[in-house]
């Protein structure tokens, strides 16, 4: 049995990249699918073994799920949550923990390999603005993934080949260092660090000065020499977020509250501080880009006390067992406070494996076991049944989506339309959904998918694309007040004030176009990219027309 959960695990850590790349409107189906046979394998574990071990790790862990357990069904989570749990119960029960580093050096070469690929333009990108990505959206996330697997595997070294340790090190950390991410340079850093100062000697208070004022250089260097718009950029993020969290502090907006009102908050926060060199940093954003601020602000307080308790249970258990583990632990909580790794897959999962691995020896003493063990199992089969019929709808509607868009099948837009309660909150899917409608000419349909698409995520993009929508119904007066909030989100970008310009131009409102005309001739521009020029060469000749 342990030999399959193994196997089970690794392909998820080879597959996932590789569906990420070729098959990326697929990739739903890795949550649905290795959920459902992870919970398969631990409801067989749990009848084969008869034993349930209960801690207070998983007491907590499963009071954050219920928690948050109306907007994991609303917002479609359940599959992911299910994955995460599955390969944390999977890999907390196997005795032999340090197999699983395998998995993540394996893992961690197959995104090199990846990488190079891309940089021989022998598979796409999936970032037109970063050459290399590898199976991530862009390299940040890159970084963290390869920190983890570079400190995994030098931290499994006395169990690996010493040959083979030093070249997939090597490899890996080569990987890292072409990912350009900061926050992955600085938790491999403090890994390293605590690899180093923890066999000397000294006190405590020492290490921690050693390693404070290490970290201290390395954000100040960071900020004052090397991406420092980037790193400012941010700074502001954190204000405007350290703001947000006085909304709900105690219980928090909800999952996935964070990305649908940032937007409000950061527009609000420009209009307020009317400052072009510092506002010119910020851009269409729904990450916090610090987990931990993150958590606060859509579970509050309660929710981050839970997570608190969870990481001081893995930190005292991890010290006692010296382990490579918790090493990783620390890369994922220091690239945590400069990133998001809990909205991408793969870490998500990554750090379930992590837990996995750390032993847990404060369990819960009680005289129920088998009646636990059956709870156990009844809710696994329960939940099996579950995530299966969302799977079927699921996969139902991606068929009937693929035979719209390729062959402008009505039946199958009319079966999306009679089931499109199941998929209004399911952001993925939403996005491509509203945009096919748009591309299609579908209008009428396209308004309220759109706009459910802004209350989940809010950009100016998406007001552009609305207000076309609406100009192309003739409804100028929504159109107008589409780009204008548009501009509105993000007063310095071009396009939305560009939008609004055509608008009245096309309408024949000459006033308030040469009016808008000229205040983008003047504005201050973040990027003076090919766009830009484009725009303002057609400005200026809209403008020279008109005068003469």
């Amino acid at each position: 049995m342990e030999t399959v959960i193994y196997y089970f695990l690794a392909s998820l850590f080879i597959i996932e990249p590789i569906i990420k790349i070729w098959f990326h409107n697929q990739i739903f189906s890795i949550c649905y699918l290795y959920g459902s046979i992870g919970l398969i394998l631990y409801t067989y574990q749990l009848y084969k073994n008869k034993q349930f071990r209960l801690t207070w790790r998983d007491v907590l862990l499963g009071i954050s799920v219920l928690y948050n357990l109306p907007e994991i069904l609303k917002f479609d989570y359940l599959p992911i949550v299910i994955s995460f749990f599955a390969i944390y119960l999977l890999t907390k029960s196997s005795p032999n923990k340090h197999k699983f580093t395998y998995i993540l050096t394996a893992s961690g070469i197959l995104q090199i390999l990846l990488m190079y690929t891309q940089w021989k333009d022998i598979i796409s990108w999936n970032n037109g603005a970063f050459p290399i990505t590898g199976s991530f959206d862009n390299p940040g996330p890159l970084g963290g993934y390869l920190a983890i697997c570079f400190i995994a595997t030098l931290g499994n070294s006395r169990n690996m080949n010493k040959w083979l340790c030093i070249i997939c090190t090597f490899t890996i950390g080569i990987g890292l260092i072409i990912s350009d991410s900061r926050a992955a340079w600085l938790a491999t850093l403090v890994a390293l660090l605590y690899m180093t100062l923890k066999p000397l000697h000294i006190g405590i208070t020492k290490k921690l000065f050693v390693s404070i004022s290490l970290i201290t250089v390395f954000i100040v260097l960071s900020l004052s020499t090397y991406k420092t718009n980037s790193a400012k950029g941010r700074l502001l993020i954190w204000e405007i977020s350290a703001e947000m969290i006085k909304k709900n502090p105690l219980c928090g907006s909800g999952l996935t509250s964070y990305r649908s009102d940032y937007m409000e908050y950061q527009a609000d926060y420009i209009h307020k501080n009317p400052n072009f060199e510092k506002n010119k940093l910020l851009s269409n954003n729904g990450f916090a880009f610090n987990e931990f601020l993150h958590i606060i602000y859509e579970q509050g307080i309660i929710g981050i006390l839970f997570i608190a308790a969870i990481l001081t249970l893995l930190y005292l258990e991890s010290i006692r067992q010296n382990t490579f583990s918790f090493l990783c632990l620390i890369t994922l909580i220091v690239f945590s406070c400069f990133s998001y790794p809990t909205e991408v897959f793969l870490l998500f999962i990554t750090s379930a494996l992590i837990m996995g691995t750390i032993s847990d020896n404060y369990p819960i003493n009680h005289n129920y076991l088998f009646s636990l063990r059956k709870i156990a199992m009844f809710i696994c089969i329960s939940t099996l049944i579950v995530i299966s019929y969302q799977w079927r709808g699921r996969l139902k509607l991606e068929k009937a989506l693929v035979s719209y868009l390729y062959r402008d099948d009505l039946k199958s837009l009319n079966y999306i339309q009679d089931h499109y309660t199941q998929i209004k909150n399911c952001s993925d899917f939403l996005f491509r959904y509203s945009r096919i409608l748009y591309l299609k000419g579908e209008y009428h349909s396209a308004i309220p998918a759109v706009k459910q698409a802004i209350y989940l995520y809010p950009t100016t993009d998406k007001y552009c694309d609305l207000g076309d929508i609406y100009q192309h119904l003739n409804q100028n007066k929504e159109a107008e007040q589409a780009y204008k909030y548009a501009i509105h989100l993000m007063p310095y970008l071009v396009y939305p004030n560009y939008c609004l310009f055509l608008l009245y131009k096309e309408t024949g409102q000459k006033e308030k176009a040469l009016k808008e005309a000229n205040h983008i001739i003047n504005m201050p521009h973040k990027i003076e990219n090919h766009q830009y020029k484009e725009i303002i060469h057609l400005i200026k000749q809209y403008l020279d027309n008109t005068i003469h």
